[in-house]
């Protein structure tokens, strides 16, 4: 079960079990930490034990606040985030010493058996987030509806007014 932080799971027992060993977690409201705000995360989790490191996939669901790009109020942004990740642990207990990354391979650190899933949450919700979030589809903007002024129409090339023309005849 996660921990009372939500997002920190105790794996050494799942560190000395045979490799392709599972757990399977239910994420219902754990506390996530984003942007300095604290929202809740929902969803699943599968740890896989693989040859040196565990495996973590899941779908998590989280509410982000955000800025509406057109009307400039704030919005809760639903992420649906697919979570595949591989964490590496600093200590093997079944040979009971240290251990280190091996060489050419990335992930998140198991720190004395815990495995904190909150970083790489964060990087992949990060990366989920909208470049330009709006509130609703229809939102007005801010200056309440009135029409955005319409860019002038780019200038043709004489070159290839013959073409433009041949384009407007087939519209």
């Amino acid at each position: 079960m996660a921990s009372d932080t939500g997002l920190t799971f105790n794996v050494s027992t799942l560190l000395s079990e045979a490799l392709g060993s599972t757990r399977s977690y239910l994420l219902d409201g754990a506390g996530f930490r984003f942007n300095e705000q604290r929202t809740r995360a929902d969803g699943d989790l599968r740890m896989t034990r693989t040859d040196g490191s565990i495996l973590v996939d899941g779908r998590i669901r989280v509410a982000v606040e955000e800025v509406c790009g057109r009307c400039l109020e704030p919005f809760q942004q639903p992420l649906d985030v697919r979570l595949h990740e591989e964490f590496w642990p600093d200590y093997d207990p079944v040979l009971q010493q240290r251990v280190a990354v091996p060489e050419g391979r990335e992930g998140f650190p198991i720190e004395l058996g815990l495995l904190d899933l909150q970083e790489a949450l964060r990087q992949h919700v990060e990366m989920a987030r909208p470049m330009q979030p709006i509130c609703r589809s229809d939102c007005p903007g801010a200056d309440g509806g009135t029409e955005p002024a319409k860019a002038a129409e780019p200038a043709v090339d004489h070159r290839w007014a013959a073409l433009e023309q041949l384009r407007r005849n087939f519209q």
